[in-house]
């Protein structure tokens, strides 16, 4: 395939290629049988809704033949008729990531009048930078590195190709050409900063030698010079702050590119010298080149050309997408998956299949799975609504995003009548309210002059003055709801249906005694979701976990140890789930068995940067004879987030669905970041946290730690690395141990025992002079979880001693004094329970054995 850029002048429905003669460097080379690809399948329901000016979105059901009902979304619209534009949006920097929801307020608080959006460019998972080039109102704003990108001119033409750019540095002692701007910190030469990334570069990794300087004149944009002054110079310095209307020009002390800074350092404070930035694909000097962009981000590859799938991409994921129809219609597009029964994602082959049926002639693949995130203004309100359901549960911080905005102004007039929910499936007897709203030509919200009027067509239930509908319960059946108001109407379809299928919100739980928790169903008719209320199904319990009213209220019994289910009823169908009360803490590993089962791994260290072991030394131990220990060097490994893992092998299957994971960890008090990494019934990945980020693993010896599972996963779940030991500054990498023992799920109910042993009535009393030999007898006791035996350390005078007896029956330990000699004596004893907690006491005690110790000697010497 060859490297190309495409210049597509909307307005003319033209298609044009210029073609540079370079390969591309994407994965994406074959061409695909459009004949075999499925696309998203049988679309079994579909709802458009225009939203603004000649644009609509919409939204799919589907039913794929491999991969089963799918759910997506897509907002198309024309830029060539100029009442919506596209803005390329990354927040208030470049640094740090934020939501769609956050790029959309953002870019609102800018005074742009926002209609839709969707997260756009792949990023560094750790730090939220966007992996390839942006353009924002003409500027150049990133350049992390050569990328195909997706632009629009100020013309609303949109151009696509590869954007590839050079920073000519003019200075005194010559030129030095510079490719990368606002780009996480490297070793790739030099590094160019604004304050668009941020307030400092953000490298705590590399001491850079950095050039500080103040823009004089020019544009930061292709095609453009610029006149810079030096007003600091900073050497042997990490995270160099930036100034506002300030560059700075930076290079790693460990560069593979020494070069570069020997050249900086012919500059001083005062010189000034000028930057030059170049278009390398076409030159500054083409017709229709970068240099006439206002915005653009990059893309992950090219999935569909001139009509044609050419992808090869076969894994399943959450899919965001661009398309472009033969008319200049732009489509974007968000695909739902990692959820069964709702979405499971499709493979970038059927994906560019469907974006191709639609009618798209180009298509370009953006940052899929738990980024995937789609948000539209739904006529008549104010806020945008995300559409579709992440596969994180909830929107991921992502690096940037295209923003859809309106070029038109509200006149405040009400010209439109707008009715929410459109074309609903709603259970027979279940009820809904319509709500009836006005917007401008502009589609801006307005209020309505007066309130609706109401009317309903068919045998299909009634509806009140506050557009509170209920649906007929004789059966299935189609019509219509209409509103009028001041003349203007809008109607939508509505169908009742009865034969539905359901489910659950949840497909397993695990509560606390006495605990409440509202269950809620989910129907669908022929894989469309379906209105309906929990009141409408029958519900009832087996076992004696508790009860469950006529709402799907359920009230957990008092008690340990509880099994059950739930079931919901609708006509013949029945939907059974297992319901556990009071289920106790599962220990799923405590390594008395050694390591097998178990590998350590690493990210960024050295290649014997993480080595596991059996550990059997009593004060690493926290339960039983054994524990796991972890050795770990992150010293010397390449920069970037850093760290050890321990992982399953096989993953450990789950029982039920755990509220938390914990493990008792001896910490070495190096502050890493302490996480775990889960696998759910799809297959995804997700993280668990055991400390937060900054404080991290602050403690030396045993602590017991936990983290909360996320409760909207697909079962089963799976134990696949339940410890990351993680470091992002590689100021901080450190090596260490830490020793893991009793890894063990929570259902929500723990008998824990948090009260440490007790020692008491010590005989004699601490103190005392004795003047004889004795028994000393100590009384130990721990109501919860009972005195573990086999650790209990008596010590005289700092000396470990094992001829003390202990009584488990009465509850006390005993030593004999005999052979201790005149003077003062220190006594130690240190018990621990069952559940790890310690007790410590000392006392000490005053011989004078006087003449007892005179007869002993003379019986001695005779």
């Amino acid at each position: 395939m060859e490297k190309y850029n495409i210049y597509w002048r909307m307005k003319r429905n033209i298609w044009a290629i210029i073609v540079a003669g370079l390969i591309l460097g994407f994965p994406c080379v074959s061409k695909a049988d459009n004949n075999v690809l499925e696309g998203m399948g049988n679309i079994t329901w579909q709802s458009d809704v225009t939203f603004a000016p000649n644009a609509t979105y919409s939204e799919y059901v589907t039913n794929h033949q491999v991969e089963g009902i799918q759910h997506a979304f897509s907002i198309q619209f024309k830029p060539s008729e100029k009442k919506l534009k596209m803005i390329a949006d990354y927040g208030d920097n470049l640094y740090g990531g934020d939501t769609l929801t956050k790029f959309i307020e953002h870019v609102q608080n800018e005074g742009y009048v926002v209609f839709g959006g969707i997260n756009a460019d792949g990023f560094n998972i750790n730090t939220g930078v966007p992996d390839g080039p942006m353009i924002h109102d003409g500027r150049l704003v990133a350049y992390p590195a050569d990328e195909f990108c997706i632009g629009f001119t100020d013309e609303e033409d949109l151009i696509a190709g590869m954007l590839q750019v050079t920073f000519n540095l003019k200075l005194p002692s010559g030129d030095l050409k510079v490719s990368r701007l606002n780009a996480d910190m490297g070793q790739s030469g030099c590094y160019l900063f604004t304050d668009e990334f941020g307030n400092s570069t953000k490298d705590t990794v590399y001491k850079s030698y950095g050039v500080i300087c103040d823009i004089l004149s020019g544009k930061q944009a292709i095609g453009q010079t610029m006149a810079l002054k030096v007003a600091a110079i900073q050497d042997d310095t990490a995270n160099i702050s930036i100034g506002k209307n300030q560059f700075v020009i930076a290079v790693a002390k460990n560069s593979n590119n020494l070069e570069d800074m020997e050249s900086l350092k012919t500059l001083n404070v005062g010189d000034t010298f000028t930057m030059e930035i170049h278009d390398e694909v076409q030159g500054d000097g083409a017709v229709n080149n970068w240099s006439s962009v206002q915005e653009a981000i990059g893309t992950l590859s090219v999935i569909l050309e001139k009509g044609k799938v050419i992808t090869t991409d076969t894994n399943v994921h959450p899919r965001t997408c661009l398309g472009v129809k033969s008319d200049g219609t732009i489509v974007l597009y968000v695909l739902d998956g990692r959820q069964p029964g709702y979405s499971m994602g499709l493979n970038l082959l059927d994906t560019a299949e469907f974006l191709r049926r639609q009618g798209c002639v180009f298509a370009v693949n953006l940052d899929g799975g738990g980024s995937s995130t789609i948000a539209v203004r739904k006529p008549g309100d104010f806020a945008l609504t995300v559409l579709n359901q992440p596969s994180d549960g909830k929107e991921r911080l992502v690096g940037n995003a295209w923003i859809l905005v309106s070029n038109m102004t509200s006149d405040g007039n009400f010209a439109k009548l707008q009715l929410n929910p459109v074309n609903p499936l709603v259970l027979a007897g279940a009820t809904l309210n319509f709500a009836a709203k006005g917007t401008d030509n502009a589609y801006l919200p307005v209020t309505l002059p007066e309130p609706p009027n109401w009317n309903i067509k068919g045998n299909i239930g009634v509806v009140d003055t506050n557009g509170n509908f209920t649906a007929s319960i004789g059966g299935s059946d189609n019509g219509t709801v209409k509103a009028t108001v001041s003349g203007k109407t809008v109607t939508t379809k509505l169908q009742v249906v009865q034969n539905i299928d359901f489910h659950l919100n949840v497909t397993s739980l695990s509560l606390n005694s006495g605990s409440t928790y509202n269950f809620n169903v989910e129907a669908t008719y022929n894989t469309i979701p379906v209105i309906c209320q929990n009141n409408q199904f029958s519900w009832s319990v087996t076992g004696n976990i508790g009860t469950i009213d006529q709402n799907g209220l359920f009230t957990a019994a008092k008690g340990s140890g509880l099994s059950g289910t739930v079931i919901a009823s609708y006509g013949s169908k029945n939907c059974e789930i297992s319901v556990s009360v009071g289920k106790l803490p599962v220990v799923v590993e405590d390594f008395e068995d050694g390591t097998a089962g178990w590998t350590g791994a690493r990210i960024r260290l050295p290649a014997e940067g993480v080595t596991i072991s059996e550990e059997t030394d009593e004060n690493y131990v926290m339960f039983g004879k054994k524990s796991l220990k972890l050795q770990y060097n992150m010293i010397g490994g390449p920069a970037g987030a850093a760290g050890c893992l321990l992982k399953a092998d096989p993953p450990i299957k789950i029982d039920c669905y755990p509220t938390a994971i914990g493990m008792w960890v001896y910490g070495d008090g190096q502050k890493h970041w302490l996480r775990g990494m889960l696998q759910d019934g799809t297959g995804a990945n997700f993280d668990v946290d055991f400390t937060g980020k900054n404080e991290g693993v602050n403690w030396i010896g045993w602590k017991y730690v936990e983290a909360p599972i996320p409760q909207d996963r697909i079962l089963p779940l799976y134990i696949y690395t339940p410890l990351r030991y993680i470091e992002t500054d590689n100021h901080k990498k450190t090596a260490g141990v830490l020793y893991i023992d009793n890894i063990r799920l929570i259902y929500g109910y723990k008998n824990d025992d948090g009260v440490p042993p007790v020692i008491k009535d010590i005989t004699p009393a601490d103190g005392t002079t004795l003047t004889g030999y004795t028994n000393i007898r100590v009384t130990v006791s721990d109501e919860g979880s009972g005195i573990d035996a086999g650790r209990i350390k008596f010590y005289v005078d700092d000396v470990l001693r094992n001829d003390y007896i202990y009584n488990e029956t009465a509850g006390n330990i005993q030593w004999n004094t005999k052979g201790l000699s005149d003077g003062k004596h220190k006594f130690t004893l240190k018990i621990r329970d069952n559940f790890g907690n310690e007790t410590e006491q000392s006392w000490y005690y005053t011989w004078d054995m006087g003449d007892v110790q005179a007869i002993v000697d003379l019986k001695k010497s005779i």
